[in-house]
């Protein structure tokens, strides 16, 4: 069969049903398998991403309306102004298509073809959507400099661990980093090894002991997580970083079928 659609990937990355037939050719596919996993990523950003944000700088405001040839608003103004598109060409001012003419008010052109949608760009623009009804519609702004150029990321490695597979069917491990971000500490869990199977992946830390846990959050399947360290918390005293297959029994104690574990060293 073909691959899955667009709306099919955005609906598993948001961890929706999809037709059993999609389902199975999905485990099967490498290509759908790393889509999906690209726009898991996308909606775990989302959900983590703050309701309130700030305010987008004068300059990439500036940016924007040189970009589209905006009009009505003051090179700064971000809000109680209406901007306008230059207004559009009527079809006597537009210049002849090569080989027509325009006598009369008439031209001769060929059929216009439409373009082809990219469809890995449909499916992150799906995602992107279903991410910021979850934070209320915020919107996500990349930090610019004032010469236009990204900003460096403000996140800082802490530490990291190697996730070692525990079960035969995993073959390769996984990866774990602990970041330092303005908002706080974060986890980037690298586990796109773990295969689909019935239930989900839950990723945990541990004390050295093996005593205390502390869930982080549900990993989707061959994906990369991220995941906040709640605040009080430190990793010197849950230094284990262990991925777990839950059952869907509502039941919030881990199942003890850990698939990878790791110790995070600073």
């Amino acid at each position: 069969m073909s691959h899955c659609d667009p709306t099919t990937l955005a609906l598993v990355a948001l961890g929706e049903d999809i037709d059993p037939a999609e389902a199975a050719h999905l485990e099967l596919c490498e290509q759908c398998l790393t889509e999906a996993a690209e726009l898991s990523e996308v909606v775990t950003l989302g959900r983590e991403a703050p309701v309130a944000l700030a305010p987008a700088p004068p300059q990439v405001w500036a940016g924007i309306s040189a970009e589209l040839g905006l009009v009505g608003a003051p090179v700064g103004s971000n809000r109680g102004q209406l901007l306008t598109l230059p207004p559009a060409r009527t079809p006597e001012s537009a210049a002849p298509a090569a080989g027509g003419s325009r006598e009369g008010g008439s031209q001769d052109g060929g059929t216009v073809v439409p373009m082809r949608p990219r469809r890995r760009f449909l499916g992150v623009a799906a995602v992107a959507a279903a991410a910021g009804a979850i934070v209320g519609g915020g919107l996500v702004w990349a930090a610019m400099d004032t010469a236009g150029e990204p900003a460096a990321p403000a996140s800082q490695l802490v530490a990291q661990a190697v996730l070692d597979p525990l079960t035969e069917d995993v073959a390769q491990p996984g990866q774990a980093e602990v970041l330092d971000s303005p908002d706080g500490q974060v986890i980037r869990v690298d586990a796109t090894a773990l295969p689909p199977r019935d239930g989900f992946y839950e990723v945990w830390l541990i004390d050295e002991d093996v005593t205390k846990l502390l869930a982080l959050g549900a990993l989707p399947a061959g994906s990369v997580g991220t995941f906040t360290v709640p605040p009080g918390v430190s990793i010197e005293d849950f230094p284990v970083v262990d991925i777990s297959l839950e059952p869907l029994d509502g039941d919030p104690a881990h199942s003890k079928q850990s698939l990878m574990r790791g110790v995070l060293e600073v």
